[in-house]
């Protein structure tokens, strides 16, 4: 007999089985990471970074827009799709900003929360 296996074809909807990928059985910190960090093969030049700084790379929202849009993130997007820990996420950006949040995580969820209309 083969295990069960759940797919998209899920009858409760993608949601539910995205649900169910992100709460696994057992502790978040027993689980093994999908994307193990390695260390990056390119070493900026201090001219490089500072070009990118002044052309706006690292630049983000002020900090009123940031809080409203992760507001918004939070009130409309997480709820379809919950795929970070929102204790521990909004502790860490009521405590410290955004400066210890990956920058992709962060866009992400600003893109996200960008994109929801209000009917």
């Amino acid at each position: 007999m083969q295990p069960k296996s759940k797919s998209f074809r899920d009858r409760r909807g993608p949601r539910f089985f995205v649900y169910d990928l992100c709460h696994a059985a057992g502790s978040p910190q027993d689980a093994t990471p999908y994307l193990n960090p390695r260390k990056s093969d390119i070493s900026w030049t201090a001219h490089e970074v500072e070009y990118l700084r002044h052309r706006g790379a690292f630049a983000t929202f002020s900090d009123d827009v940031c809080d409203d849009l992760i507001r918004c993130y939070f009130r409309h997007v997480h709820f379809f799709l919950p795929v970070i820990d929102a204790a521990s996420f909004l502790d860490e950006y009521s405590n410290n900003g955004r400066k210890n949040i990956s920058l992709l995580l962060f866009w992400s969820m600003l893109l996200a929360a960008a994109n929801v209309r209000l009917l």
